[in-house]
């Protein structure tokens, strides 16, 4: 299942099409095999689209009411929209040995511009004598945040 944002949907008539030998159905419709057809979808409202057991390929839901030919992106391109709702931070490399009491703060740019404000877990470091610890994570906007 695959729910596409309200933000995408501009309203109006929208298709479904996919190779494979799995049904598809979106907003809990019937499944259908490819292409599936909506119409009259407000705009602004979330979309779910959903396939049955069977194999699925390159899937497009696009405006309109005919499919066009499935249209492949960069990696790069398809990586950055992803990072939109997850990002995961591998480490922050810290210059200098803090001393007991002292406030570190580390500036840290997302990727891209997170979809909502982040949420953060499992956050831990190590200090240079191997003892774990905590930081807390402050965030400013979707774009960044501080580790204080």
């Amino acid at each position: 299942m695959q729910i596409i944002e309200d933000v995408n949907i501009e309203g109006g008539d929208f298709i479904l099409s996919w190779t494979g030998t799995a049904q598809g159905r979106v907003n809990s419709g019937t499944y259908a095999a490819s292409p599936v057809r909506v119409t009259g979808l407000p705009a602004g409202t979330a979309v779910t689209v959903e396939f049955s057991m069977g194999t699925v390929k390159d899937v497009q839901f696009e405006s309109g009411t005919t499919p066009t030919p499935f249209e492949r992106r960069f990696y790069g391109a398809e990586l950055a929209m992803c990072q939109r709702y997850f990002w995961k931070l591998q480490q922050i490399i810290e210059l200098g040995v803090p001393q007991a009491g002292d406030r570190v703060c580390n500036l840290v740019a997302l990727p891209v511009e997170m979809r909502v404000n982040p949420t953060v877990e499992n956050v831990t470091y190590w200090a240079s004598a191997g003892s774990a610890g905590t930081h807390t994570l402050i965030f400013l906007t979707k774009d960044m945040f501080v580790r204080k």
